[in-house]
């Protein structure tokens, strides 16, 4: 159920949009493929289908999506679950919890002391696997169908052939990049006013 013509489409104006625990996408990734749960999910999914393809509601992905569902050892789950992730995400994806970290931190330094004169922007959402987990900056970055559901999916065939795959790396990556935004949160309740260029750099990477 690839949705084709419109992958990637991002929010627009006046576009809601909602965050789905992945425990609703195997829901809706059940009912998708014809073993609901319980008998309205059906019509609860094709009134969601009908939403987005209208554009008035968007259901991004985050990393944490990708993270949990690789590490579901089930494929038949995975696999059900991409598949509804691909007509209602259409894979926009949100920016990592470590950007959007950065962009408030480097706000809140400029309304309390001035610098950095222009702070970061980071748009919240963007396009595909790679923008979810910060390995592109580019929002609009060109994705294509099939390698954006081999990413949620990662049939059992596909993990067979990559050398010591390892479900589990993305989790130990978010974990670090969690622990450096909690340091960096320390540092900033900790810092006087007088040392903030230094913090102030730090956070745009300088």
């Amino acid at each position: 159920m690839l949705p084709g013509r419109y992958c990637g489409r991002l929010p627009a104006s006046g576009t809601q949009v909602v965050y789905l625990d992945l425990g609703l996408w195997y829901e809706l990734g059940e009912a998708n493929a014809g073993h609901p749960r319980q008998p309205t999910h059906p019509e609860v999914l094709a009134k969601l289908a009908v939403e987005v393809e209208q554009g008035r509601l968007q259901f991004p992905l985050s990393e944490i999506h990708y993270m949990e569902l690789t590490e579901n050892p089930r494929g038949d789950q995975r696999k059900e679950a991409a598949d509804v992730m691909a007509v209602l995400s259409r894979f926009v994806t949100v920016a990592p919890l470590g950007r959007i970290v950065d962009e408030e931190l480097a706000r809140s330094l400029n309304q309390l002391c001035g610098r950095p004169a222009f702070p970061i922007k980071v748009p919240k959402f963007g396009r595909g696997v790679r923008y979810a987990f910060g390995e592109t900056l580019d929002p609009k970055t060109q994705i294509t169908e099939l390698e954006e559901y081999l990413a949620a999916a990662t049939p059992d065939v596909m993990r067979a052939q990559i050398p010591n795959y390892d479900p589990y790396a993305g989790r130990r990556r978010a974990d670090i990049d969690l622990d450096n935004v909690n340091v960096m949160l320390i540092r900033c309740a900790q810092t006087p006013k007088s040392q903030s260029d230094n913090l102030t750099r730090s956070v745009n990477g300088s």
